[in-house]
């Protein structure tokens, strides 16, 4: 994912310093939970690379926890029949950091923009 820190301060009005720091945990220059550490916050020891990210964009962010969809149609072995994971920012229309376990990359966008473009059926 590419995207720029001025683009962070616009879609999610941050300070500058929390848009470069959320900007480097989602390029990879800053380790996840490395930052978790320093904020004090409890993770869960195997969380895989991704969740950790969405961990430390939670804290960044001021989100409201992660939550996840899920679908009958797909199943994986470390996921079960989670499709996605993202930071849960209020509203459906908020924008979000998401994680895609199908097509393993992170987005910026809606969940509602996202869940529409969904081609599986979803709970």
């Amino acid at each position: 994912m590419r995207i720029t820190q001025k683009r962070l301060i616009e879609l999610f009005s941050l300070t500058p310093w929390k848009a470069q720091t959320l900007q480097h945990i989602l390029t990879g220059k800053l380790c996840p939970s490395e930052l978790l550490e320093m904020l004090g916050s409890k993770y869960k020891l195997g969380s895989n690379t991704n969740e950790l990210i969405l961990t430390a964009a939670n804290h960044i962010l001021e989100g409201h926890g992660l939550e996840s969809v899920t679908s009958m149609d797909y199943y994986s072995y470390y996921w079960g029949h989670t499709i996605f994971t993202y930071v849960n920012m209020g509203d459906t229309y908020n924008t979000t950091i998401l994680y895609d376990i199908r097509k393993e990359r992170l987005l910026v966008t809606t969940l509602g923009d996202y869940l529409k473009r969904c081609k599986y059926s979803y709970t």
